[in-house]
């Protein structure tokens, strides 16, 4: 998911998947890294906190410690609730609960892509919001899901929305008298 600067070559017989899992301290394939940030030479390190349910997914992901670039903070916790794969957590004694878990990314430009010539903002970087994500029956069906990966301003305005819509569903579909 994102590149290290010599990532070694991946065999013929490994899949994708499997060089992911092998990676170490999330450095991962370059495919994903953010084409703003790679055309502006743009790299560092991002901290992140994960929610972990029960069924080994990806329920949130809020940034920790910023890299100073935007696009690589927003980008970590997109790739996270959409491409991380987890093992449920279990307790000493062998029950799966939900969890928190810490972790980083290190995104590392490619030795062939430009450096930033300007440091990273640390000061003007605001830590983008926590995404949340839900997982819902897939309309129809009571085995196919979908999943809805909103951050919590992006929650609050389609709340927003759908009390509006219901409201004026409400309204409309009720007399009031005479």
């Amino acid at each position: 998911m994102l590149a290290a600067a010599a990532a070694p070559q991946t065999p013929a017989t490994e899949t994708h998947d499997d060089y992911v899992r092998a990676s170490k301290d999330g450095e991962f394939l370059s495919a994903y890294y953010p084409e703003g940030a790679l055309k502006r030479g743009e790299e560092g390190t991002v901290w992140f906190k994960i929610g972990i349910e029960k069924e080994g997914w990806i329920s949130s992901c809020e940034i920790t410690q910023s890299s100073g670039y935007q696009a690589l903070d927003r980008e970590t916790c997109e790739i996270m609730v959409q491409y991380a794969r987890v093992k449920p957590v279990r307790t000493a004694e062998g029950r799966i609960v939900r969890a928190v878990e810490d972790g980083r990314i290190a995104w590392q430009l490619p030795a062939s892509a430009p450096r930033s010539a300007t440091a990273p903002s640390f000061n003007r970087t605001r830590k983008p919001d926590p995404i949340m994500c839900r997982r819902d029956n897939t309309t129809g069906s009571m085995v196919a899901k979908t999943i809805q990966c909103l951050t919590r301003s992006e929650w609050e305005l389609q709340q927003g929305f759908t009390q509006d819509t219901w409201r004026e569903f409400q309204g409309k579909g009720h007399s009031s008298g005479g």
